[in-house]
C-alpha cells in the first residue's frame, strides 16, 4: 500500500527496487488515467512510463469482454526483484 499523496514518487523504478517488496500489482484503471487523460499532468505520465520501461511484467491479467466502467481491470505484476531491466 502507497499513500496517495506520494503514490507517483515512490512509483519511480529506483524507490520501488529499494522498497525491499518482491512484487508490485498495478490496476489499469489507476495508469490509464495518467496515459489517457490530459487533465493529469506531464510528470505522471512519465513516471508511468518509466515503470513500465524499466521494470520487469511477472504477469498481466485482462478480462476476456475488457474493460467496463471500474469493472474488469488489467491488472499488472511487477517483478521487483528482477535485474532484468535495468534503470536507464
Amino acid at each position: 500500500y502507497i499513500e496517495r499523496s506520494r503514490i507517483l514518487e515512490e512509483l519511480r523504478p529506483g524507490r520501488l527496487r529499494a522498497s525491499g517488496y518482491d512484487y508490485l500489482i498495478i490496476s489499469s484503471l489507476f495508469y490509464t488515467r495518467y496515459t489517457k487523460d490530459p487533465n493529469f499532468g506531464v510528470p505522471g505520465r512519465a513516471i508511468i512510463r518509466e515503470l513500465f520501461r524499466s521494470m520487469p511484467i511477472a504477469a498481466e491479467f485482462s478480462a476476456q469482454h475488457g474493460t467496463y466502467g471500474f469493472h474488469n481491470p488489467t491488472l499488472t505484476l511487477f517483478d521487483l526483484r528482477s535485474k532484468a531491466h535495468e534503470e536507464r
